[in-house]
């Protein structure tokens, strides 16, 4: 569990492992505001939860406050993808927190194996697209990638 700015310095953080079985929940840690920002304007930090290997993304994540009132940067994302048979594996990395990035494929239908997610500096993000057009793989000058701060 970390707290982050928003340019992507971690501000405070609780490490752990925990093991829930499926469908459980229960509370692993309460902490008020005060404790989670150190003091700091909520506006100016976001809360992540992160899972266990340096290449998985964020499991959660969460704005201290209302996100029209974050500081959100612009974050310069880049990807390249690799062919998996009719399949693309497309990689995703960030040089700022990135929240809500979503990608499209103009023209092509098709699924991915996640969408609007957070992209954290120095986790890449890897994403596969499965093609249901028989169309076959996708070249990365096929894909649009946009993030929450592009919206405004």
């Amino acid at each position: 569990l970390e707290v982050r700015s928003f340019a992507g310095e971690i501000l405070r953080s609780w490490p752990g492992s925990y093991a829930l079985d499926g469908g459980e929940s229960k509370c692993l840690l309460a902490l008020a505001l005060e404790d989670l920002t150190g003091g700091r304007d909520p506006a100016e930090a976001f809360l992540v939860l992160l899972g266990g290997d340096e290449d998985s993304a964020a499991l959660n994540w969460e704005f201290l406050a209302p996100a029209k009132f974050c500081p959100l940067p612009r974050a310069a994302i880049r990807w390249e993808t690799k062919a998996d048979g009719e399949c693309t594996e497309i990689r995703l990395t960030a040089d700022q927190p990135a929240f809500h990035v979503w990608l499209e494929i103009p023209g092509r239908r098709g699924v991915s194996s996640d969408n609007a997610f957070l992209l954290l500096p120095g986790r890449d993000k890897k994403i596969t697209f499965t093609p249901r057009d028989g169309r076959g793989a996708v070249e990365a000058e096929g894909i649009a990638v946009t993030q929450l701060r592009d919206t405004y």
